[in-house]
């Protein structure tokens, strides 16, 4: 089946998303990179008159395709899986929805697989002594294969409060 392309909101004449999830650069006339954050979802650089921002493939694909996104509402992976953005496989959901969705796939929030407790008391006193050290928040997340999110609730005690 054929790539269908539409210009991507704020940056018109600047690149073109596909509903296959595809970013193409009218600037450097090649294909865009994908950058695969942390908790898997798909991210392209944009930059021109409305600035330069980092934007979730999906979120491009939605809001070419299906106009902007809806009060109170986000963009669920129907399959779950955060790096299929093709157009078939997105829907504007509430939070609740996603969530709920997830929580039916065996899925969390980002779409991770459940697991027992990942965190010891020791790994948080850890994280907390390596972020005193300057250690990027992404980068712990990574190491114990938690969020960004997480690891700075840790670091704010905002979670684990009690060590």
């Amino acid at each position: 089946m054929r790539e269908i392309w539409k210009p991507v909101l704020g940056y018109e004449n600047n690149y073109a998303v596909s509903d296959k999830g595809n970013v193409f650069s009218w600037i450097r006339n090649r294909p865009m990179s994908k950058i695969k954050q942390s908790v898997g979802y798909l991210r392209t650089h944009l930059s021109g008159p409305a600035g330069a921002k980092e934007v979730g493939n999906h979120i491009l694909v939605m809001e070419a395709f299906r106009g902007e996104r809806p009060y109170g509402k986000v963009v669920n992976h129907i399959d779950g899986n955060k790096e299929n953005n093709c157009l078939e496989n997105l829907e504007y959901v509430t939070q609740g929805e996603n969530q709920r969705k997830a929580g039916e796939m065996g899925l969390m929030a980002h779409g991770e697989k459940h697991h027992r407790a990942k965190l010891t008391k020791k790994d948080v006193k850890k994280i907390r002594t390596l972020a005193e050290k300057g250690f990027l928040q992404e980068d712990l997340g990574k190491k114990y294969k938690v969020s960004q999110a997480h690891i700075s609730n840790i670091v704010l005690k905002k979670s684990w409060r009690h060590i």
